[in-house]
């Protein structure tokens, strides 16, 4: 009796051997790089925050908390973005300067 356990042990573990290399049933999933860019380009804008994407690790970062801090930086960036447009829009419209007149311009060539 105790073979026949030891026998049906072996033959699963082999079987699971298997079919973690692949010769069964396609095998693992291929592995995907962690060396994933944060974000693609520059950050322009706060909705370009929620672009950004992290490579994972067997000891990685807990989403959660990423994806909070993400949402907080967006939301500031909203709020830095609301506040500097409305500054502008208490500033005076300067007209653009003046050409000098060609007329009256001293000559400077003495």
């Amino acid at each position: 009796m105790d073979l026949l356990l030891i026998a049906l042990l072996l033959a699963a573990i082999g079987a699971v051997v298997v079919v973690a290399l692949g010769t069964v049933g396609g095998g693992l999933a291929p592995v995907q790089p962690d060396d994933l860019p944060v974000l693609d380009g520059t950050v322009e804008a706060p909705s370009d925050l929620d672009r950004a994407r992290f490579g994972l690790a067997l000891r990685g970062y807990r989403m959660d908390q990423v994806d909070a801090l993400l949402d907080e930086a967006r939301d500031l960036l909203v709020h830095r973005d609301e506040e500097i447009a409305r500054l502008r829009r208490l500033l005076p419209v300067e007209s653009p300067p003046a050409e000098p007149d060609p007329v009256r311009s001293p000559d400077l060539r003495s």
